[in-house]
């Protein structure tokens, strides 16, 4: 039986590889499927390059499994200010951590 794998790059499938599921839409995927959406894997950075060389320039996705929780832009957006402002802070000596 063999592991699945990235059809690009060949990198194992699952968390221990570094590869969860990263899912973007079927109108997406149908132009940068490896196998012309008849089924295959793509690795997140081999769709990050796949989007690339589509001239994909945004695209919605969302990791479903592994460690990495997908959150919104937004919300990315004000987690890093407020770790960006705290650190600002903790480096002028105004907050203790």
């Amino acid at each position: 039986m063999s592991k699945a794998k990235c059809h690009d790059c060949a990198r194992p499938y699952g968390d221990k590889h570094g590869f969860p599921d990263l899912i973007v839409p079927s109108y997406i995927w149908r132009r940068i499927s490896p196998t012309k959406n008849l089924g295959g894997l793509l690795c997140p950075s081999c769709i990050c390059k796949r989007l690339y060389d589509a001239k994909i320039k945004s695209c919605p996705a969302s990791f479903m499994s592994g460690p990495i929780r997908s959150v919104s832009e937004d919300l990315m957006q004000v987690i890093r200010s407020t770790e960006n402002l705290t650190e600002e802070l903790v480096r002028k000596s105004y907050i203790d951590t």
